[in-house]
């Protein structure tokens, strides 16, 4: 298989204020403190930039010769009888975005499942398309050509998204979607219609919208993954969830949720680059279960007489002509002037008295009480040498 890896960023321009991956390089970095600690011996730096390559890869696996690669090299690992469902009855299979995702509903199909995406788009079942016809010409696909159609594809944002579901059901087809999906079922950001889960001895967030529509559709649930592995790739089933088993729809949800980031545990302690979590706020972290609170302003604090911006705790970014910045301890985001902005980015060990020069007096002291300025004990001790 192709090897693919991202060569071009370097430890010093993850630590740039201005760099274009800076913002998802704090979100890693902070969202891996939380879940993890502090670890020692771990190189986030690193971390960081194979999960980039890991994000470059997933497109290319669609290349022909990595899909032809991958459609050669794959296990599957199901001890549940889960895929023999699969192709006599409609399920709903939940993947999550964890390593080479894609992948699965190409494993799928070319197992004879047939299978409806319910996503804003499966641009990449272009080119299984391709493969399968190729392949079916030369009598070399054991289930024959199963081809995803353009009507397949359902956009969850759609009024008729139910109706468009429930035909394709009716037709046995089962559905492919994200465990953390479905934004219009679930609530994509509110965190009143989510539920609240264990997960590596903290708590998340989790969306609620698959559960909520496996349950209203009767639809038995699948969790899935496709994980790495030296000879290719294995395709592991979970243990089934029949919502016909629970009594109510609230405690089938509840035991969707708990489930899922049970089964999702190992996986990301044993390679947390693939997942993405790390890469943006994808799964809400629980307020109470925050490494530190803001807390509010000091009344009064002692201004050193050199200062330095908190590059170790705050970044700065840009997002859509607006600046912003980030504090990794408490994941809360606040805007910026751009003046403010290029003044921390300019910082480097500065005497405060010629900060406070060009800063109104509540900003300047603002800046220090938040932490986002502080002592810059080395550059004193040089000025006094």
């Amino acid at each position: 298989m192709k090897s693919i890896h991202n060569k071009d960023i370097t430890p010093a321009d993850l630590e740039r204020p201005d760099h274009a991956l800076r913002k998802r390089f704090l979100f890693f970095r902070a969202n891996h403190r939380h879940l993890f600690g502090s670890q020692e011996g771990v190189d986030i730096d690193l971390l960081f930039r194979n999960h980039l390559a890991a994000k470059e890869e997933a497109p290319k696996l669609y290349d022909p010769e990595n899909l032809a690669y991958a459609m050669a090299n794959y296990r599957i690992v199901d001890e549940y009888g889960v895929l023999a469902m699969a192709t006599q009855q409609a399920v709903m299979v939940s993947s999550f975005h964890f390593g080479p995702y894609n992948l699965l509903g190409a494993i799928l199909s070319n197992e004879g499942v047939h299978f409806s995406v319910l996503a804003n788009g499966a641009k990449y079942f272009e080119q299984m398309k391709a493969y399968q016809m190729e392949k079916a010409e030369a009598n070399e696909l054991k289930h024959g050509p199963v081809v995803l159609t353009d009507e397949d594809v359902i956009n969850p944002r759609d009024f008729t998204t139910m109706i468009k579901m429930m035909h394709k059901i009716r037709e046995g087809k089962s559905m492919l979607v994200y465990a953390d999906g479905l934004e219009g079922q679930g609530g994509y950001f509110e965190r009143s219609r989510m539920e609240i889960v264990p997960f590596l001895g903290r708590k998340i967030y989790a969306r609620k919208g698959t559960a909520s529509l496996a349950y209203k559709l009767k639809l038995p649930i699948v969790f899935a993954m496709v994980e790495r592995e030296e000879a290719g790739f294995v395709v592991r089933f979970f243990p089934v969830l029949q919502p016909e088993e629970y009594a109510d729809r609230a405690s089938f949800v509840s035991t969707y949720c708990k489930l899922g980031y049970k089964h999702l545990e190992s996986y990301v302690t044993s390679a947390p680059e693939q997942w993405e979590i790390f890469d943006r706020l994808h799964v809400w972290l629980a307020e109470e279960d925050l490494v530190e609170q803001a807390g509010g302003l000091l009344t009064e604090r002692p201004v050193p007489e050199w200062c330095q911006f908190n590059k170790a705790r705050f970044g700065d970014f840009v997002e859509n002509e607006l600046h912003y910045l980030l504090d990794m301890h408490t994941r809360q985001v606040t805007g910026l002037s751009p003046g403010i902005s290029e003044l921390l980015r300019r910082i480097d060990g500065t005497r405060s008295s010629v900060v406070a020069e060009v800063l109104p007096d509540e900003t300047f002291n603002q800046l220090f009480n938040r932490g986002i300025l502080i002592s810059s004990g080395a550059r004193a001790q040089s000025a006094a040498a």
